[in-house]
Formats: C-alpha cells, sequence, structure tokens
C-alpha cells in the first residue's frame, strides 16, 4: 500500500513539471491610452466598453487579428492585437503605451475651375431713324424697348461648420465658400405716361461662380484622441438668378441727352449649385488615410427684393439711343440642402454698372 501510494503521488507531479506554461493563463494588456472593445472581429463592429492602458483581460481565444477576451461578470468582446500585449499571470509590470502614429499630410488643393466668359450681348435691329423731333412738329415716341449688359463688382465669402459623431468621437467639418463677380443680361420694356413719367417692367439673368473648400477632422477607428485632418476643393458650383423687376420711372430730355432714375420692387428666382453632403471613407490598414468625397447639387430659393438705379443716354436719332446704366439689386437667399449641412446665406443682385441700347417707337 505504501509503495502504491508513493506512485501515484509521483504521477501526479510529473505532468506539472514537463508542461509548467500551462499553469499560467495567456492573457493581454492595453498599451495605448485608449482601446475599443468590439462586438465582432472587425473594425466596422459596434464599440461595447473602452479599456484604459494597463487594462488585462484574459484571452478565451484568439481569431487572425483579434483576442475574444473575458470582460467582468459574464461578457465577451473582441479587441485588436495593434492595441495590446500578450502577458501572463507572472507577466512585469504593464509597459508604456505605444506612441501615436504621426497625422497624415494633408492633401493637395486642386486648382480652381476656371471663370465662365460671359456671353456677348444680343444683336439689335437698328431701323432707319426719321427726322429729329422737333423739325416736323411729330410727337415725341412713348413706347420703348432697353437691351444692356451690366458688369457686376461684389464679392461674398461664407464659412459654414458643423459636427458629426464618428466612432464616439466628434468629427468637425468647415466650408469655406466665395461668391466671384459675375456680369448680367438685362431687358425691358417701357411705357411714358407723359413726358417725365413713365413705367416699365423687364428682367435681367445673372450668372456667379463659386469657390469651396472643405476642411475636416475625423476620428481614428483605433485610437481616440488622433484625429485625421485634410482639406479638398471643390468645383463646378454657380449661383444664377433670374429678376423680374417692375419700375417707376422720371426721366429727363437734354437735346441729344437724356437722363432717367427708375426703381421698384423685384422678385428673384435663385439657384445655387452647392455642396449637400460629405462622406468619409477608411483606406489601408492601419487607416491613417482617409478618403474624402463631397456632393454637390442644386438648390432653389425665390425671394423678393428691391431694384433702383439711373441711366444716360445719348440719342443718335429720334428713336435710337445708347445708354450707359448703373443699379442696384437688393435681395437675400438662404439655400438649405437637405441633412445636417447648414444653410448657404447669400446676397443676391448686387451692384452693377454696364451698357446698351434703347429703342423707341
Amino acid at each position: 500500500m505504501k509503495r502504491a501510494a508513493i506512485l501515484i503521488a509521483v504521477l501526479a507531479i510529473v505532468p506539472v513539471l514537463l508542461h509548467p506554461a500551462q499553469v499560467a493563463q495567456l492573457k493581454v494588456r492595453v498599451v495605448v491610452q485608449t482601446a475599443n472593445l468590439r462586438n465582432g472581429p472587425d473594425m466596422t463592429a459596434a464599440v461595447v466598453q473602452t479599456a484604459k492602458v494597463g487594462a488585462v483581460f484574459p484571452v478565451i481565444r484568439k481569431t487572425g487579428d483579434w483576442y475574444l477576451v473575458g470582460l467582468a461578470g459574464t461578457g465577451q468582446a473582441y479587441i485588436h492585437r495593434t492595441v495590446v500585449e500578450e502577458v501572463t499571470e507572472a507577466a512585469a509590470a504593464p509597459a508604456q503605451p505605444a506612441a501615436p502614429q504621426p497625422k497624415p499630410a494633408a492633401p493637395q488643393p486642386k486648382p480652381a475651375a476656371p471663370a465662365a466668359t460671359p456671353p456677348t450681348a444680343p444683336p439689335v435691329v437698328q431701323r432707319p431713324s426719321p427726322p429729329p423731333a422737333g423739325s416736323s412738329g411729330a410727337a415725341e415716341p412713348k413706347l420703348y424697348v432697353r437691351l444692356n449688359y451690366g458688369l457686376g463688382f461684389q464679392e461674398e465669402s461664407k464659412t459654414l461648420s458643423f459636427d458629426r459623431t464618428v466612432y464616439y468621437e466628434t468629427a468637425s467639418y468647415g466650408l469655406d465658400y466665395t461668391l466671384k463677380k459675375g456680369g448680367s443680361f438685362d431687358g425691358a420694356v417701357g411705357y411714358m405716361l407723359s413726358p417725365s413719367i413713365g413705367a416699365e417692367i423687364g428682367a435681367s439673368m445673372t450668372s456667379r461662380d463659386m469657390t469651396e473648400s472643405l476642411t475636416l477632422s475625423v476620428p481614428h477607428p483605433l485610437w481616440m484622441g488622433y484625429p485625421r485632418e485634410g482639406t479638398i476643393d471643390g468645383s463646378g458650383l454657380k449661383l444664377s438668378e433670374i429678376d423680374l423687376y417692375l419700375n417707376l420711372v422720371y426721366s429727363l430730355r437734354f437735346s441729344m441727352f437724356g437722363v432717367s432714375l427708375y426703381g421698384g420692387p423685384c422678385f428673384m428666382m435663385a439657384s445655387a449649385t452647392i455642396v449637400t453632403d460629405v462622406t468619409t471613407e477608411e483606406t489601408g490598414y492601419p487607416y491613417m488615410e482617409l478618403n474624402a468625397t463631397q456632393t454637390s447639387a442644386q438648390v432653389k430659393k425665390n425671394v423678393f427684393g428691391f431694384d433702383a438705379g439711373a441711366a444716360l443716354s445719348v440719342y443718335l436719332g429720334r428713336s435710337f439711343a445708347v445708354l450707359l446704366d448703373a443699379r442696384y439689386v437688393s435681395g437675400k437667399g438662404a439655400f438649405k440642402p437637405e441633412g445636417d449641412i447648414p444653410e448657404l446665406a447669400l446676397t443676391l443682385g448686387g451692384f452693377r454698372v454696364g451698357g446698351g441700347l434703347k429703342l423707341r417707337f
């Protein structure tokens, strides 16, 4: 009996002496400031918990680049191998956190879109001039048609910003718009109720280019507090207007010269091609680079404003004149895309100076 007991004790001790490493359970320790624990072995899986540097978790099994670890109680979660190190119960003190990866360089801006060349003014058919007023006692014509082209002198800059929640952190976006100068074609039909008082109805068409720059700062999927930043420039953005106006006109005639003052309400139909959405995509492990895409679309807005100005006419005949025109058209348009991007408020119309032709009938 005594020999049998000794033999059993020896057989129980031998496996422990031959395989001492099996006594210690494999564990992992967090080596970054904050690590994400997810509900699946994938970067897009939901984050169920975060862990600070030095936190230790028992390993249930290893799946590719992921460890399935046990949480307090009966919970389980996956953690990526790049944010932990393997330790055993006999391991030394926690290691220092890994140094953060360098931030990516901002992409080079794209060249700005070339400014559109304004089309030439439509041709006007000249009619033979009748004898000058007063030579035969004929009355002055009451109906007239005016055609002219004006150059705009107003530029405008706007900055918009908005935030989104990405990987349990805040992603920041900024949109910088610049509205360029632009020309306008203008035409009107008027009728003089008396030698000095009249009314006209007309329309003007304006097209202006816009430049835009997007800056963004998006959190990293693996490391908290290390956002990726960049800048991209948009192209093909434009503001178009069709302004309909009804003016009261006051005119004075001095031999071959005429001066007109006018003003009245204006209905402005505006359309702006602006950024309506921004999307980002992760590329290349360890996801230090980020692809950003912005979508643009046409947003329309109708507003009421006013139109006022003055014109100098030089009569080359009884029914034909060359004119110089200065006018100011005022209105405000707030263009709101769908989603979380804020509205873009732009000043419509503006100050214009140009010239054209006037025909009287």
